[in-house]
């Protein structure tokens, strides 16, 4: 995805406290089991120093899994939402729905969840929030399906996440039609991730 941006003619730096995968700029927030609700808490020991101005966010299947705060999974990510965007004020949120899960008993929590995240939608009417439609219950093309949903029935195959990949750039090119996004603040991070970076 990064390359992908790369080549919309911006410089990139992924930013974050964590490292994942071989390329140089391989920088994310994330956390394996981690709800919505907790997902907000640890971006508070990061966002205000980091201030980035691009946001990705595809959390919630915990909720599904764990069946825990379903019924509040939109309530939260709105907090979440707001959080990010008074705390980086030139930030846009790219909100992603979840993917389709093949883990039994677990579909249905995904639906009520993604139903909650798609009605937060008008309430950012104007403002720098766009979704990621990754679920194929909305009937848009090349989104992941069963097929591409591996071993453990929660996470895609590699060419699941080439597809969740190609999702989040188109609604990156839509945050950047609108005019959503801004450069971001400068507090010391380079705007290229690659640059100086050796390991």
């Amino acid at each position: 995805m990064r390359e992908s941006l790369v080549k919309m003619g911006v410089p990139v730096n992924m930013v974050g406290s964590q490292r994942l995968g071989v390329f140089l700029d391989n920088d994310l927030e994330g956390y394996p089991g981690y709800r919505v609700s907790q997902s907000h808490d640890a971006a508070k020991k990061v966002v205000p120093k980091m201030q980035p101005n691009l946001f990705i966010i595809h959390v919630g299947t915990n909720n599904a899994l764990k069946d825990i705060d379903v019924d509040k999974a939109g309530e939260h990510m709105e907090a979440f939402i707001d959080y990010l965007l008074e705390t980086s004020n030139t930030s846009t949120v790219v909100m992603s729905t979840l993917l389709t899960n093949m883990v039994p008993d677990t579909e249905p929590k995904i639906l009520q969840i993604n139903e909650q995240y798609r009605a937060l939608l008008p309430k950012y009417d104007g403002k720098p929030v766009v979704l990621a439609e990754m679920h194929p219950s909305e009937g848009l093309p090349n989104r992941p399906q069963v097929e591409d949903i591996g071993p453990d029935l929660t996470h895609p195959y590699d060419a699941g996440y080439e597809l969740m990949a190609n999702i989040f750039i188109e609604s990156i090119k839509e945050a950047d039609e609108k005019g959503f996004l801004q450069w971001p603040v400068n507090n010391g991070y380079p705007y290229d991730g690659d640059a100086g970076r050796t390991e």
